[in-house]
């Protein structure tokens, strides 16, 4: 946030999401989804999205 040379930032995935339908290795996942987001897939917060939501509203500088 404070280096010139980085011109912005975004949110990879926010919510958990279903990874497919299909057949194969990506079955063999937890519950066939992808949970890297900040929400669960009800958009329940998890515990990154306070400090997230904290550094997008400027709180933490």
């Amino acid at each position: 946030m404070e280096r010139e040379y980085i011109s912005g930032m975004f949110i990879w995935q926010f919510s958990d999401c279903r990874v497919t339908e299909g057949l194969g290795w990506l079955l063999n996942r937890s519950c066939t989804r992808n949970s890297k987001g900040i929400v669960d897939e009800y958009r329940r917060p998890k515990l990154a999205y306070e400090t997230v939501r904290r550094i997008f509203s400027g709180e933490l500088g």
